[in-house]
């Protein structure tokens, strides 16, 4: 009978096989992390997108003249995507409007609105807003 070394059995053979396994797991998780990133980042635009639609629209129904000292406040868009099941299922978007305001502003409330969002047919449709109070 020949010697275990003579087949290629062995511990260092079972842990060449365990470590190859951990690498590819490993290299699995790092490509769906990255891929995840770019899925969620590409939502965010369209998010972004159409907070930046909903500000312009807010700012031209706005019928009082802009003040010598130019506008009241500026607007920080924030936005966020879930997913049911990591990336996929259905896709939920929030957008958060935090109005800041510039000290000349006769209002010096700090505030905000929330849009909901639900991604139906490739577009993102609102269900819900509120307003936020910080």
């Amino acid at each position: 009978m020949g010697d275990s070394k003579d087949r290629g059995a062995g511990p260092a053979r079972g842990l060449h096989w365990r470590l190859t396994v951990l690498l590819a797991i490993m290299v699995a998780l790092a490509v769906a992390g990255v891929v995840h990133l770019d899925v969620v980042r590409y939502y965010e635009a369209q998010l972004h997108d159409i907070a930046v639609g909903l500000v312009e629209a807010e700012n031209a129904a706005d019928k009082e003249p802009l003040s010598e000292q130019g506008p009241e406040a500026w607007v920080e868009i924030d936005t966020t995507v879930s997913f049911a099941y990591v990336l996929f299922g259905e896709k939920t978007g929030k957008i958060t409007l935090t109005i800041h305001p510039y000290p000349h502003a006769k209002v010096q409330d700090l505030g905000g609105i929330s849009y909901i969002y639900a991604h139906e047919g490739g577009e993102w449709k609102q269900e819900m807003s509120y307003h936020e109070e910080f």
